[in-house]
């Protein structure tokens, strides 16, 4: 790959997207490794609330009409 100043766009956007991967699984998997992460939550979900919330997070439900 050229250098980040003069590559072009193709490899300005292929750098940025290996920035910013690379960096995503840094901050996933390395950081909690060395840093112990606490959870927020307070108790224990219901069975079924994660996909739940994952659906409703996608709008508003719709009904057939």
């Amino acid at each position: 790959m050229s250098p980040l100043h003069g590559g072009g766009f193709k490899v300005a956007y292929a750098q940025l997207c290996a920035f910013y991967y690379i960096s995503a699984v840094l901050l996933h998997h390395v950081v909690p490794a060395l840093v112990p992460v606490k959870s927020v939550q307070q108790e224990q979900r219901s069975r079924g609330s994660v996909a739940r919330d994952a659906l409703y997070s996608l709008g508003e439900p719709r009904t057939p009409t």
